[in-house]
């Protein structure tokens, strides 16, 4: 049996400064055949040239915690078309979690591995060209972006078993040697307070100097704040700022456009995620706009977003796992995407919150880390906020 995707009608979300414009329908990136119990998850985005895009995601089993069945990606055109058939990163049991970013001409792809954190590239066509480099022996979720030519993978240990939490970063180079081995340029590491776990989320750059991630803090099992980190050549911390946003959640993706602002993209209900553009220093602009799944889909989770430059026109990529029932005893998992065009009226306010500097964490350049026991991670519910009108 299969099923078709529904459309989404085109609407404008008109706000005060600017519309965000939902372009339909809704796309399939992986899992069209609804194989049974097949369950695809926590996607993730990379920019490519001639405007065309990877998408990368997990597959489990039936149960929703690891051992999972391996890491895969696909290389979209800018309409989100396919423009290769999946690409099987590792089919490793176990190997969950892949990230990748466009960098010295090639892609790095970065993976969770249930021994490591690890590392291949591979060519604009999706083909392997460097053997797989095992960064760090403890499972870690990285999420990875460039500075200059060069990669960069940033992961934490908040998932070990040892008491000082630790986030890593690797600067790596794209292209590799003759012998196809991935070549680490240098490392340094955060030292984060005692009483605090950071987990590392989005990372991304917009020039070849600096690059960016956010970091999700939690005291115990609390998330207390997220903060955007600005890191130099040298993978110094340059500031750390508040962000006034609760991101604290795996379902939440806070995306910074190329003309300034954000979107906020998040999770509502089980089958509602929303969109909201803000300003400089994370004004609200408008109502948000929701998106809902219909007909035979259900739950929507785990999204990812990106921003791009298209003929001019900014948008936002989006990707997420939409659960969808087969039957009573029997579900499939896949991962859907849509585009989103961010029209502008007038220039965005700067009124709002202010992202103050706060202290900067010790960075102390180190070598690779030694191996610890691995402890896979527990999901720590979040709260789920409440829902607001629906516009499809």
């Amino acid at each position: 049996m299969k099923y078709h995707l529904c459309v989404i009608v085109i609407v404008h979300l008109i706000g005060a400064n600017g519309d965000l414009l939902l372009l339909g329908p809704k796309f399939e990136v992986a899992g069209g055949d609804l194989a049974p119990n097949a369950h695809r998850t926590n996607s993730h985005i990379c920019l490519l040239p001639e405007d065309r895009w990877m998408s990368t995601w997990s597959v489990l089993p039936s149960s929703s915690s690891p051992p999972g069945l391996g890491a895969y990606g696909k290389i979209m055109n800018a309409d989100g078309t396919p423009a290769t058939e999946k690409i099987s990163i590792s089919a490793t049991e176990n190997h969950l979690d892949p990230d990748a970013v466009y960098c010295g001409g090639n892609i790095l792809v970065a993976w969770c591995g249930d021994n490591g954190v690890r590392l291949a590239i591979y060519n604009l066509q999706g083909v392997q060209i460097s053997t797989t480099h095992i960064l760090y022996n403890l499972f870690a979720v990285p999420a990875v972006t460039s500075i200059g030519s060069d990669g960069v993978v940033i992961f934490n240990n908040v998932f070990g078993s040892s008491t000082v939490k630790k986030v890593f970063m690797y600067r790596v180079r794209c292209s590799p040697d003759s012998g196809g081995t991935i070549r680490v340029v240098n490392s340094s590491t955060i030292t984060l307070p005692s009483n605090i776990k950071g987990f590392v989320d989005t990372a991304f750059s917009d020039n070849p100097d600096t690059f960016y991630f956010i970091m999700k803090r939690r005291n115990g099992t609390d998330a207390i704040s997220s903060v955007k980190m600005t890191v130099g050549l040298s993978l110094e911390v340059i500031s750390e700022a508040e962000v006034p946003l609760d991101v604290s959640s795996r379902n939440d993706k806070l995306v910074y456009l190329p003309r300034g602002g954000s979107i906020f993209v998040r999770r509502v209900t089980g089958t509602v995620f929303s969109l909201q553009l803000y300003g400089e220093n994370y004004a609200a602009m408008g109502q948000p706009v929701n998106v809902s799944s219909t007909g035979p889909e259900d739950t929507q989770s785990y999204l990812a977003a990106i921003s791009r430059v298209v003929n001019g026109t900014e948008q936002v990529i989006i990707t997420w796992r939409q659960k969808t029932v087969i039957s009573s005893s029997s579900e499939s998992q896949q991962i859907l995407g849509m585009f989103v065009e961010v029209v502008r009226t007038t220039s965005l306010p700067t009124a709002g919150p202010t992202a103050v500097p706060t202290v900067v964490p010790t960075v102390v350049p180190t070598a690779v880390p030694t191996a610890v026991p691995t402890v896979v991670p527990t999901v720590v519910p979040t709260a789920v906020p409440t829902a607001v009108p629906t516009v499809v």
